[in-house]
This record gives C-alpha cells, sequence and structure tokens, in this order.
C-alpha cells in the first residue's frame, strides 16, 4: 500500500484540483490517503504561483517537504511557470507535473516506486468527505489579458466544461447530501461562449438551479465587463442563486483601468453596480481591487475613492500591486512598495465605514444559512448571503439553545453589526 499525503497551496480552483486529485487515490486498495506528512510514503504539494507571495509560499514548502526524505511530487502553477528551472533548483524533488498531466498521478506514483498503476482521472471526481458544501469549477484557463496577470500564461486558454456533465455532477452531489454549490473559474461570466451554441453561464444555472435538494448556489469571480441584464435576471428570478455579485474591478480610475488592459471604465463599472442594486436591492456584493499599479497617482485613489463611496460594497479587498515577470506590466515604471503599502491601507481604511453602515443595515433582517462551524456550546458559525466560502467576507455568528450538525439550515435574524462580522440568533 501506498501511503498519499497532498499539500494544497493557493485559491479555491487550487482546492477543487486537489480534490479531483486526491479522488484519484480514494477506493483504491493500492493506496492510502493521509494527513500525516510522516506517516506517508508521497508528498504531493499543489503550488500556487499567481503572485511573488504565493510563489514565495510554494518556494519555502518544497524546501520543507524535501528535509522529511520522502518521495516528493510537485505539481501545479509553479511547475507551469517555472518548467526548465526547478529540477536544477530542487534536486530533491522526485517529479514535476504540469496540469496536462494530473490524471497520470497514479502511473506516475506507481512507476517512482515500481508499482504497476493505471488509472483514468475524470475532473469532476472529488474526494468524498461528510461536508455539506463544495466548489465546483465549470471552465479552466482565461481569454483576458490584463496586465498584471500571468493565468493565461500558466493555464491556457479558456475552455468551458461541458454543461451537461457539470449538471450531472452537481445532481449526483446534491443526492449525496450536498447543500451548498459554489461554482468557480478564472471566469465565471465567460462560460459556454467558447461553445458557440448559445450556452451561457445563465443557462447553465437555470439548469443547476432546478435540481431538487440544493439550498444555495453561488458564484464567484464575475467579471464585471460581462456581466449583464441577463445573469442579473437569472439571478433575481431564481430559487437558489444567492443574489451575491463578486466583481473582480481591480480598480475605478479610467486611466488605470485602461493601463491594465481592462475593458471597464468609472462609468461602466459604476452602472453595473446601480443596475444590480436597482434590480436586487438586498443584493451583497463584492470586489477586490490593486493599488500601486504602474502609472496610478494620489489622483487615482481619490477617484477610487470617491467610487467607493457611491458603489457602497459590503466587502472589499484591496492588494498592492505585485509586479510578475510574466506579466505585460513587469516592464512598466514601478511604483515604491511603501506607497502600495500606504495606497492600500488608505482604501481599506476608507471602506470600514461604508462596509459598518451597510451592516448595520441588516440588523433585524433575517437570513437563511447553513451551519458551517461551532465557536462553543451556544455559539455557531452560519454562512449566508452576506458571506462566501472563501473566508474573505468577515464571519455570521448565531446563538441558540438548539444542537446543530454541520451542514444543518437554520435561519438566523441579525441583532448586531460590526465592521466586518455579523451577530445573531436562531429564528
Amino acid at each position: 500500500m501506498i501511503n498519499v499525503c497532498l499539500i494544497n497551496l493557493g485559491c479555491a480552483k487550487n482546492l477543487v484540483d486537489s480534490e479531483a486529485i486526491l479522488a484519484l487515490f480514494d477506493k483504491d486498495p493500492r493506496f492510502k490517503i493521509t494527513i500525516d506528512e510522516n506517516e506517508a510514503d508521497v508528498l504531493i504539494l499543489n503550488t500556487c504561483a499567481f503572485i511573488f507571495d504565493a510563489e514565495n509560499e510554494s518556494f519555502e514548502t518544497i524546501e520543507e517537504l524535501s528535509k522529511l526524505n520522502k518521495k516528493l511530487v510537485v505539481l501545479g502553477c509553479l511547475v507551469e511557470k517555472y518548467k526548465n528551472e526547478l529540477k536544477k533548483k530542487f534536486p530533491k524533488v522526485n517529479l514535476f507535473v504540469g496540469f496536462k498531466d494530473f490524471y497520470r498521478l497514479p502511473e506516475l506514483l506507481g512507476n517512482l516506486l515500481n508499482e504497476n498503476i493505471n488509472k483514468p482521472y475524470t475532473v469532476f471526481n472529488r474526494i468524498e468527505d461528510n461536508g455539506a458544501s463544495i466548489y465546483l469549477k465549470i471552465s479552466e484557463g482565461c481569454n483576458h489579458n490584463c496586465g498584471y496577470c500571468i493565468i493565461p500564461k500558466l493555464r491556457g486558454t479558456y475552455y468551458s466544461y461541458n454543461e451537461e456533465d457539470i449538471y450531472n455532477y452537481a445532481l449526483n452531489v446534491v443526492n449525496k447530501g450536498i447543500k451548498e454549490i459554489t461554482l468557480i473559474a478564472q471566469d465565471t461570466t465567460y462560460y459556454g461562449k467558447d461553445f458557440k451554441d448559445g450556452t451561457s453561464l445563465s443557462s447553465l444555472l437555470k439548469k443547476l438551479d432546478s435540481i431538487e435538494g440544493i439550498e444555495f448556489l453561488r458564484v464567484l469571480y464575475l467579471y464585471p465587463n460581462e456581466v449583464d441584464y441577463t445573469l442579473i435576471s437569472t439571478i433575481k428570478n431564481s430559487k437558489h442563486i444567492l443574489p451575491y455579485f463578486d466583481l473582480p474591478i481591480q480598480h475605478a480610475s479610467t486611466k488605470i483601468l485602461k493601463a491594465m488592459n481592462r475593458n471597464d471604465s468609472y462609468d461602466s463599472l459604476l452602472n453595473l453596480v446601480l443596475l444590480i442594486r436597482k434590480e436586487i436591492p438586498e443584493a451583497i456584493l463584492r470586489c477586490t481591487l490593486i493599488t500601486g499599479y504602474p502609472f496610478e497617482e494620489d489622483s487615482d485613489i481619490e477617484i477610487l475613492k470617491e467610487f467607493l463611496l457611491k458603489a457602497r460594497f459590503h466587502h472589499v479587498g484591496c492588494f498592492t500591486y505585485s509586479n510578475e515577470n510574466l506579466a505585460k506590466a513587469y516592464s512598466f515604471p514601478q511604483i515604491d512598495e511603501k506607497i502600495k503599502e500606504k495606497r492600500r491601507d488608505e482604501i481599506m481604511n476608507f471602506q470600514k465605514k461604508i462596509s459598518y453602515e451597510l451592516n448595520k443595515e441588516l440588523i433585524g433582517k433575517v437570513f437563511k444559512g447553513i451551519i458551517i462551524g461551532q465557536e462553543n456550546n451556544n455559539t455557531y458559525l452560519v454562512r449566508t448571503l452576506f458571506n462566501a466560502p472563501d473566508d474573505i467576507d468577515g464571519g455570521v455568528y448565531m446563538k441558540t439553545n438548539i444542537n446543530h450538525k454541520l451542514g444543518d439550515i437554520i435561519k438566523i435574524k441579525i441583532t448586531d453589526a460590526f465592521v466586518y462580522d455579523l451577530y445573531g440568533k436562531e429564528v
């Protein structure tokens, strides 16, 4: 028996890949999955290399795992980014595996340990657990050429997974007890366009919304330029799709958006937010921002603050620009790191008041939610419309005298609000 331990780094999309990889070994008597690195015969590290900090974490993790003197397999974004350099840098690594060879991992491990193993890989496989919530990746790659991003170089051009396959997989996991599905991709809004047959994110959502037994459907990473009235209407008129709009707008200054090679402007972004609020007043809005991108000036930060004041997002994540050597902006004049951080902090401090005001407006409202954890005997952690599964939005805490288990569906009335968190009691 081969003991396999997988270590995952990076985003939710990497997590989905790791679940599918573990499913290759699950229920195969020749393999045993372990979470104990010391017990493992083979360590598999799924890396991230999207920005410098993630890349550095991947390098450091390889160094640490190499010290355990186990068979070590490294795969994922770092391998795609540094195909030729990694073998020299990390001679103790036994295998470097790119995305296209994920499905061959049992065979490759068998060769590594002198075992004859061949098992097919299915992208919608996932390791079974007792959870009630999953991510479901609906596509790979990206066709955009944003100046700060290297995803197209790491993961290739966009291709959608078959709509019927996604539906059948979702139907299967819901029948097994999954109650919450979160759709992810590098750009979920582009889904189906490569088929050229009318398939779209809206058509996929309508199919998934028809599944009996599903409680919550959520979509992350909505490319703003592709969010249209049809998609908003689909979400508005659905039974299970949460009106939660995750918009990675990155900036609001038209000048900086143009420098980023984005297809948006200050006005187009504001008009989109106003349209969503008009059609779905109860919608929760989240955005991600970048400060310190080349050519950004203090005046652009003032424009961004003005935009945030008008748009009023519930959740804002702001990051400093990371200059990646494969990105288009790598050769642009760079802004000092301290200035980047100062601007980031300025934006986050500015947003705090907006988030707090919006959160206070939720006091007295009742949300349907799912139990995702327990703080103490009578306080549970809940996920509702307010907060996504990626632990970025803050928490929702519920007091109750009823004993619950993970995955229970409840109703919570919000009684108190803070800048990031909400508190309430079970209805």
